[in-house]
């Protein structure tokens, strides 16, 4: 019976953590892309607040990086930017071959 009280005290603690983040206006990132061991960018943030993501850099195709369905903002290469929204980030990286390799 011992063996089992530690995982649910695990549990608890990490749900217990979830809810206090949300009440606190911080929701999740997450990245969805095959390259997402590449992608460097906080697991959690404050919505309204300011959102870095490092990446890769691509020379022979064009990349697109999208939040939610919308354009982030390209800052230099490898380096975008987007508001956190009110709810759950999901970051999507497309890389598109641009024929000229």
């Amino acid at each position: 019976m011992k063996w089992l009280l530690i995982p649910v005290i695990v549990l608890a603690v990490l749900l217990l953590t979830v809810f206090a983040m949300s009440v606190m206006g911080y929701h999740r990132i997450l990245v969805e892309s095959p390259h997402r061991e590449w992608v460097k960018t906080p697991r959690f943030a404050r919505a309204g607040s300011t959102v870095t993501i490092s990446t890769f850099t691509v020379d022979d195709a064009d990349m697109y990086v999208r939040m939610n369905g919308s354009e982030c903002v390209f800052i230099r290469p490898g380096e975008y930017q987007f508001v956190m929204p009110d709810q759950t980030a999901e970051i999507e990286i497309v890389v598109v071959s641009n024929g000229l390799a």
